[in-house]
């Protein structure tokens, strides 16, 4: 039987439990459409987060944290495939961020918003 994905997993713990997507984003500190795009593969969860998921669905932590691993692998898996042409944008735009003093969190921040 294949394993669930992260994401699957966490939808399927909540709604047994019977939170709503508002009722689980309130007791995690996060909004709803965040964590929708957690359950469907959308985001990645930081550590922290990753945390209160566990406590709040009692969920082993070691477990759910070697399902977040297995979906940040496939992510990276599915990045290198990308080719190189598509990159080489992305690249250029980091370098001049750089140049310009602008943290990758901002510059990240800039290329979802051009998204």
């Amino acid at each position: 039987m294949e394993e669930l994905t992260f994401g699957r997993f966490i939808k399927e713990k909540r709604m047994a439990l019977g939170f709503s997507l508002t009722e689980m984003g309130a007791k995690l500190g996060c909004s709803a459409p965040y964590l929708s795009g957690m359950e469907n593969g959308k985001e990645n969860p930081a550590d922290d987060m990753v945390k209160k998921i566990s406590k709040h669905l009692k969920l082993n932590h070691d477990d759910l944290s070697r399902r977040v691993e297995a979906f940040r692998k496939q992510n990276i898996k599915g990045l290198k495939a990308i080719p190189s042409e598509q990159v080489d944008g992305v690249v250029a735009f980091y370098k001049t961020c750089i140049q310009k003093g602008i943290s990758t969190k901002d510059a990240a921040e800039i290329l979802k918003e051009r998204i």
